[in-house]
This record gives structure tokens, sequence and C-alpha cells, in this order.
């Protein structure tokens, strides 16, 4: 059985399209090959280079069994069958019924196909894809072409006994939505906000840096990491100089100490000493454990050990880093900085909000 994952590549070209199809021999009769398709695109025809990482599979029994009854638009049954049958649509009826009979034209929810075959479907659709993803940035390097830091999008992944006539092959999708907070226009927040004004306070650099982190993180998740990074450090190093007024240069210049000695020693020694409350700082101990945690993560990724992270996690570890600096923001006199906290490791009491 063949199987073969398909990217478009946004933003790279080749210098001669009468060059492709392309052909090139990978490790282990792997095969890789760049070719254009054409698309329609608000009603005119759009020239797209793709690229294919073909590999010939010998799927376990059952993954077997599914694809091929998938090709004859019946689901393998498990015993007992499926939590989730029948599959049904408001608008379409019975997608998949309760004998596993998949109406003509319809996909299957990937949670209901047979448990033994579900793990191989995963793990050969993401090796696959990760081999051509190492192939465009081998060629992408080699010849030092255009093209963004993912320039590939998923076309669609395949299945073939012959190599001739190829099926969808089944995957799974994830949808990420959040809902982005909006402005409060009500009586007691233009009073807030006039007051800000007023005093003439502006938004601190960490802040910006920790949204222009935010804005990375869906497209290059390790650099938004390493601004998520740099935003901590510069907000602690002003709230350090905000205390210490004379220190400012010598804080400017001196080597920055580990993040994790600036949080939890060096920020709650001057906090004490200028006799301020040091409600949140040190860090208690499930925060700073979750920070060593990206401490390490981060290091990994500087030092090139870690090579890629996970998005969903960085963005997590960007909420907590951007409630670390409202801290700093509360701690530096702006009481209104403790309700914007939206991690799980800060327990507020309601007379400090």
């Amino acid at each position: 059985m063949k199987i073969k994952v398909t990217y478009s590549l946004h933003g790279m070209h080749v210098s001669r399209e009468t060059d492709l199809p392309a052909h090139f021999d990978g490790e282990g009769g792997t095969e890789f090959l760049l070719w254009i398709r054409e698309v329609e695109h608000q009603g005119q025809t759009v020239r797209q280079l793709c690229s294919d990482v073909v590999s010939d599979v010998e799927p376990p029994s059952r993954a077997r069994d599914t694809l091929l009854a998938l090709k004859e638009n019946r689901l393998l049954l498990d015993d007992p069958i499926q939590e989730g049958l029948p599959q049904t649509s408001l608008s379409d009826g019975t997608i998949v019924d309760l004998q596993g009979n998949i109406k003509p034209n319809w996909a299957v929810d990937f949670d209901l196909l047979p448990k033994g075959a579900k793990p191989w479907l995963r793990q050969v659709k993401s090796r696959l894809s990760g081999e051509l993803v190492a192939f465009i940035k081998q060629l992408r390097w080699s010849q030092n072409s255009a093209g963004g830091h993912r320039p590939y999008a998923v076309v669609g992944t395949y299945w073939s006994t012959d190599g001739k006539e190829w099926n969808h092959f089944p995957s799974e999708f994830s949808v990420n939505i959040s809902q982005p907070r909006p402005i409060e226009m009500s009586g007691a927040s233009r009073g807030k906000m006039a007051e800000i004004v007023n005093k003439g306070a502006h938004e601190p650099i960490a802040h910006d840096l920790m949204r222009e982190a935010g804005e990375l993180m869906s497209r290059t998740p390790r650099s938004a990491l390493l601004v998520a990074f740099a935003a901590l450090e510069t907000g602690i190093k002003i709230q350090l100089v905000r205390m210490i007024p004379d220190a400012s240069a010598l804080i400017d210049k001196m080597p920055s100490p580990p993040l994790v000695t600036l949080l939890q020693e060096v920020l709650p020694k001057t906090i004490a000493a200028k006799g301020l409350p040091a409600a949140h700082f040190p860090l208690k101990k499930d925060a700073k454990d979750y920070l060593r945690k990206w401490v390490t993560q981060r290091n990994q990724v500087t030092h090139g050990l870690k090579h890629s992270v996970d998005a969903n996690s960085v963005e997590e570890f960007i909420r907590f880093a951007k409630d670390i600096l409202y801290l700093l923001d509360d701690l530096d006199g702006q009481n209104w900085a403790l309700t914007h906290l939206e991690s799980e490791f800060w327990t507020i009491d309601e007379s400090e909000k």
C-alpha cells in the first residue's frame, strides 16, 4: 500500500515550470515530488507549487481493513460498537448508521474509526508529514530560496493499492477557537481609563513585546516563546529600575541573572527592602515549577536541542507570562491590574482587586 501527503508551498516558486514535475528519491523507497496545480480562486485560475511525499507501507490488518471498508462506504464496527453512532447531521440526516453504512460522499469522524486502526493511522500520517516538512526545509536551505518560516499548507493525505487510484486517507481535524477580549466602555471602565490617561501612564514595553509574542504564536511558536521570555526579563528589569532608580545604569549593563533567580530572589529582596507588600513574589511552588519547565524548553530551543514546541502549550505559557507582567503592574501601583489575571496559578483576595 502507498500513502501520499501533499502540501502547497506558499511564497515559493521554481525558476522554470517546464522543469516540473521533479522527482527526488529519499531513504527506504520514499519519493518526493514537486509539481504545479491549478485552483480556482475568486473566479481566477491560480497556479500553486505543491510537494508530495509518497511511501510504501505495510499497515496492520485492522488499519488495512478499515481503509478498504471506507473505500466501499462502510465503517468497520468494534465490539461493542463505537460510541457516537449513528453519526448524524441536522441538515442531512444519518451519515453513518448503526450497521456501519456510510452515506456516499461523506467523511466519517476520525474518532468513530476502529480502536485498533487509529494509532497506526495517526502515526503514519505524522511520520510522512514530518518527512515532507524536512524535505521542503532542506530544499529551501540548500538553495537559499524564498519562502516564509512555514510556507506549507496541507492539501490532503491519500492512500492507494496501486499508485494510480488514490483515496482520501482518514484525518483528524482540530479547531482552536478563542474569544478575544473586547474593549469595555462602561461608566466604571471609562473612569479607570480617564485616570490612566490623566496620569500620563503608557503601556510598558514588556506588554508590547508580550503582545508581539502572542501574534507570533500561531505561525512561529518557537519565536513566540523566545519573545515571551524577552518580555518577562524586560518587565522585571524595568520594575527593578523603578524601585532602585540609582542602580539603573548597573542593572542595564550587568549580565542578567537567570530568570527564576530574578523572580524568586532578586525581586522579592528588593520589594522587602522598599517595604512594599510582597503577596505574589516569590512565586508559589506550582507557578515556580511551571516557569522552570518553560525555562528548560526555552534553553533547549536556544541551544538547538529542541526543534519544535506545541503552539497550544506556548499559548498557555504566554498567558502565564502576561499575568506576571500584570502582577508587576500591581506592584507599581496600577491597582486595576489584578483584574486581568487569567492563569490558574494565582489566588487573589477580593480586597486586592
